[in-house]
């Protein structure tokens, strides 16, 4: 599915490929445009960054339902955004260790509101995914779907919940993979 066009269109192909599954904004937080016809299909070709444009929500050990990409790896906010107005503020290196999510117009949620669901210009000219206002990230250290070593790191990274929230403490008091 596209990101462009009014809301209400963009809100119903959302939905619809939601519901098929079973189971998008600039810097000034007015909604994008969008539009229909995408297969439902992830295509081969997502390039890093923007891999994570299909979204579910998941159990994660000791964390709860939490979102992540299309592979499984947790998806994360950072304290340091904001999310009105919805703002990047993870740059240069931090964008290096936590590669933003990328919205490349084929996009789908599973689990998720799709109207939490939107989209922020940042600094380098992308557009990156928000859920309830907050940017989404991955951690360049999970190395496999299911890990949550990003969660508490810094004290400002935290696994992103369905509706955009900080997901809870690992019961481990470690990090959700246990490391």
């Amino acid at each position: 599915m596209k990101i462009s066009g009014s809301k209400a269109p963009a809100l119903a192909a959302i939905a619809f490929a939601a519901a098929l599954s079973t189971a998008a904004c600039g810097g000034d937080g007015a909604p994008r445009a969008g539009g229909s016809g995408d297969s439902g299909e992830v295509p081969a070709s997502f390039q890093p960054g923007h891999e994570s444009s299909l979204m579910h929500a998941r159990q994660v050990a000791g964390l709860g339902s939490v979102i992540t990409d299309h592979e499984g790896y947790t998806l994360y906010r950072f304290d340091k955004d904001t999310a009105k107005p919805a703002k990047s503020n993870c740059v240069d290196a931090c964008a290096a260790q936590w590669p933003p999510v990328l919205a490349n117009g084929n996009f789908q949620v599973e689990g998720i509101d799709p109207a939490l669901v939107n989209t922020i210009l940042r600094a380098d000219g992308e557009q990156q995914v928000t859920v309830g206002g907050w940017p989404l990230y991955r951690f360049a250290k999970d190395a496999r779907p299911g890990e949550s070593n990003g969660h508490g790191k810094g004290g400002t990274w935290h696994a992103a919940t369905p509706d955009g929230k900080k997901a809870a403490a690992p019961a481990n008091g470690g990090n959700a993979s246990g490391n």
